[in-house]
């Protein structure tokens, strides 16, 4: 089962139904999600997760009304593309999008993820910004450059007591979770 918790603003375009918060849930499946303009002068909207046990992120641009209405769909994508696009271990993927399966929406009551997620988002326009440059502005969608973003955003890992890159936390701790090589 994985968790994505919604920011208020995200929950009410989503128009998903909203459950409490499973404690009993591991890090590695909870994600947070938001919902975010992309440029200040037009109107590209992005999705925004970031993984709560690693601050790996998942980036979805270019959304629109279409994506909501295949919402859970388009999140299950957009994972699994992401983890492809860092080419790790299909293994790997395919045991953690399993639990794609099961997607259980609840709601933001936690102001530390939210303000990491702001931090994220944040963060993340410039290197979609460099991706839709890149494409001399012919990206409409994208729900794979998320990989781009987690190898510049380091997070301290306590179990571990180092800082590593967010995208090789989350492919060890999925490593050392399903006991498969990255």
């Amino acid at each position: 089962m994985i968790e994505i918790i919604l920011t208020k603003k995200l929950a009410t375009v989503a128009k998903q139904e909203l459950s409490s918060v499973d404690q009993n849930i591991d890090p590695l499946f909870v994600w947070t999600a938001n919902w975010t303009n992309t440029f200040r002068n037009r109107k590209e909207d992005l999705l925004v997760m970031v993984n709560k046990a690693t601050r790996f992120t998942v980036l979805i641009y270019g959304m629109k009304k279409v994506h909501f209405t295949k919402f859970e769909e388009t999140i299950r994508n957009a994972i699994k593309h992401t983890l492809q696009k860092l080419y790790i271990n299909s293994v790997l993927i395919e045991k953690y999008c399993e639990n794609l399966s099961n997607i259980t929406f609840v709601k933001n009551i936690d102001r530390q993820q939210t303000a990491i997620i702001n931090k994220v988002g944040f963060d993340s326009a410039i290197t979609v910004a460099n991706v839709y440059n890149n494409s001399q502005g012919t990206m409409k969608f994208n729900d794979s450059i998320g990989g781009s973003v987690s190898k510049w955003n380091f997070h301290i890992d306590k179990e571990l007591d180092c800082d590593f890159p967010s995208d090789y936390l989350f492919k060890y701790k999925l490593s050392k979770y399903y006991n498969e090589p990255i």
